[in-house]
């Protein structure tokens, strides 16, 4: 990592720092100490790297500017760098998510007069799904508990 620049001290005509250049610097190397610290210290943006780029795919494939999913990977796998199949996971999200706004469109194209049901449906399968892994987990999780001991 580049060192962040720190500023010398102002000097006054007699050649001793001044009070205001002598606060000045304490404050400008205060911040880039901070600032050196946050980088190295951060927190991993997993948001970004499994929420943001698989929603800005499934745009982008949309408009079928299916070229910018490479920048989008490429910021998927630069954002969680602990964990190296990140970029993967999020191609995955953004195809299995390109694909299912393919059907929500094309089922709108074909049957304009029916908006709720098909509104319904497309809504329903995910909700769902959430639903039933959820039932799982909680099914399973005195299983875990027992085996675990």
């Amino acid at each position: 990592m580049a060192s962040v620049p720190i500023p010398a001290p102002a000097i006054s005509e007699d050649g001793e720092p001044t009070q205001h250049g002598f606060l000045a610097y304490r404050i400008a190397r205060g911040l880039a100490l901070q600032l050196r610290t946050s980088v190295r210290d951060r927190d991993e943006p997993a948001a970004v790297s499994f929420i943001a780029v698989p929603l800005g795919m499934i745009a982008v494939a949309l408009l079928g500017a299916w070229w910018t999913w490479i920048p989008l990977l490429s910021l998927a796998g630069l954002s969680v760098r602990t964990w190296r199949w990140s970029a993967l996971l999020a191609a995955e999200e953004g195809f299995i998510g390109s694909e299912w706004a393919y059907v929500g469109t094309s089922w709108l194209r074909q049957y304009p007069d029916d908006r709720v049901l098909i509104g319904l449906l497309w809504i329903g399968f995910p909700v769902g799904l959430a639903a039933a892994g959820l039932a799982n987990r909680r099914r399973t999780r005195g299983v875990e508990r027992s085996t675990s001991r």
